[in-house]
């Protein structure tokens, strides 16, 4: 099992760095709470238990199936719970984020339903029904904000035990959520995804949109900031957008969670 390190806190620590070159706004204060508390759970979490047998993942892998099933997972429901509630809290204070935030989902006394937690991490479509107009991706993005600490520390415990350039699909092969993020490597300029649930990283064709997998190539192109070191990779199927670094672009070192 590999060493277990606070990726919440380390991102937050950037964070700070960042919003004091006159970046500071809502947006970055809203993060750096986020942060805070994802950091404060991720702690209290710890690492989590995790027989690794590298044949069956291997075999999991190839099969086309995500290494983590919802059964993998232990998860302390109190914690769980009082991270849904700060988050539902703190998005609450920033109704631009996502629209209002239902009182029922903020009240101390509501308790995450294990159906909402595991119809969202298989990928379900489900319809909770908190009281109150919501906005559709309200729900499901509190509950994997809320699940990102503990995410992060299974796919900390699961790093190096498979190849990561075999899996090739659009989604994590540890948790099977969509990326958030991309880069191009430094040597060949291959893409390579970075999950926004467990911040998993996984080789992925250049010409293929990740949230739709359409590879029509004249559906899909990218637009690049001026020094080259940013790209917006578009699909006009699905409207989707994906933000990538090309490290092949800069000497710094680039944290891509952070970014």
């Amino acid at each position: 099992m590999t060493e277990q390190v606070n990726l919440s806190k380390r991102i937050a620590l950037g964070l700070e760095e960042w919003a004091g070159s006159a970046r500071s706004s809502r947006f970055f204060e809203f993060y750096r709470k986020l942060l805070d508390i994802q950091s404060e759970i991720e702690e209290k979490a710890g690492a989590p238990w995790l027989k690794i047998d590298r044949d069956e993942i291997s075999a999991c892998l190839t099969a086309g199936k995500k290494i983590l099933a919802y059964t993998d997972l232990k998860l302390d429901r109190t914690l769980l719970n009082a991270a849904f509630h700060r988050v539902a809290c703190l998005f609450s204070e920033y109704p631009e984020i996502l629209g209002p935030v239902p009182e029922t989902l903020t009240a101390a006394s509501f308790s995450l339903p294990p159906a909402w937690v595991e119809a969202w991490f298989n990928g379900e479509d489900f319809s909770p029904e908190p009281g109150g107009e919501a906005q559709p991706l309200l729900v499901p993005t509190l509950i994997q904000q809320a699940l990102r600490p503990f995410l992060i520390g299974y796919a900390q415990a699961l790093k190096g035990s498979f190849d990561q350039k075999k899996w090739g699909r659009s989604d994590c092969p540890v948790c099977g959520a969509k990326p958030e993020m991309a880069f191009l490597e430094k040597e060949v300029g291959a893409r390579w995804c970075l999950c926004s649930a467990c911040t998993t990283e996984w080789l992925f064709k250049r010409m293929q949109c990740p949230y739709c997998d359409n590879t029509e190539a004249t559906t899909l192109s990218f637009l690049g900031s001026e020094d080259g070191l940013y790209r917006l990779y578009l699909c006009e199927e699905c409207k989707a957008y994906l933000k990538a670094v090309d490290l092949r672009k800069t000497t710094r070192e680039v944290d891509l969670p952070l970014e």
